[in-house]
């Protein structure tokens, strides 16, 4: 995992990540999670290799009007 405030012009980092196996956040990746409540076992797509703020959208919609709901 890696945490940085922003990632810009990221199409070399994007193939990086994937080729080491390395999920890359965003500060406000982070703070939308902790600000949602979200434990561990919720935020495991997040920890794939690539951006969790690709996955992220998903998952906040999941947790607001998926299955659970």
């Amino acid at each position: 995992m890696l945490i940085g405030p922003s990632y810009r012009e990221a199409t070399e980092l994007a193939s990086e990540l994937h080729t080491h196996g390395v999920s890359a956040w965003t500060v406000d990746d982070l703070c939308a999670l902790l600000e949602a409540g979200s434990d561990p076992y919720e935020m495991r797509p997040l920890f794939a290799p690539g951006f969790a703020s690709d996955v992220l959208p998903a998952l906040m919609w999941e947790r607001n009007h998926g299955h659970a709901k």
